[in-house]
């Protein structure tokens, strides 16, 4: 009756080595190999999504200004923490710096009372299906994009953002303090 032990402890270790794979590979901590990654210093692949207020919102609308782009979710909670400090740079920097906050895959049901509680005035795309998420590889919540105003990555950050890090990367798309 001893057979048992090593199956169960084999057993144990394939389950445990599924479940820590799992978790890894779901965390983001891993780099996705792709040509098509986007890359500091090259320019940056248009997309189309609907704003809250239905508008249809085009990156290349905004060719000539200073982008930020933010990735976000309602139920990311450093997301939360960083859309006061967003909406704090799009005030200060009205009309030379445009924020796109992209939302993963929620509906506007959701997205609208986030918005509202935290007043927030620049534009909000709903990505309903994940597909702008797919196209620029985001893996977690949040991940900005600093864009140029020709339309070139110059910085990208995954996770909360400091006034530091946004004026670092600021000055690196072209609009310094």
């Amino acid at each position: 009756m001893r057979w048992w032990k090593p199956a169960l402890l084999v057993s144990g270790l394939l389950i445990g080595g599924g479940i820590g794979l799992l978790v890894f590979l779901l965390s983001g901590q891993y780099t996705v190999q792709n040509r098509d990654l986007p890359a500091v210093g090259t320019t940056i692949s248009d997309f189309e999504l609907q704003s809250l207020n239905g508008e249809t919102v085009r990156l290349s609308d905004y060719l000539g200004q200073t982008v930020i782009v933010n990735f976000w979710a309602t139920w990311c909670k450093p997301c939360e923490e960083e859309m006061p400090l967003l909406e704090q740079y799009y005030q200060e920097n009205s009309g030379d710096l445009v924020i796109l906050a992209v939302n993963y895959n929620e509906s506007r049901a959701y997205v609208e009372p986030f918005v509202t509680d935290l007043s927030l005035t620049f534009p909000v795309l709903l990505d309903l299906d994940g597909g702008v998420v797919r196209q620029y590889y985001v893996r977690s919540f949040p991940t900005t994009y600093f864009i140029d105003g020709r339309g070139v990555l110059r910085a990208q950050h995954i996770g909360l953002l400091t006034p530091k890090l946004i004026d670092q990367y600021l000055s690196k798309a072209g609009l310094a303090k």
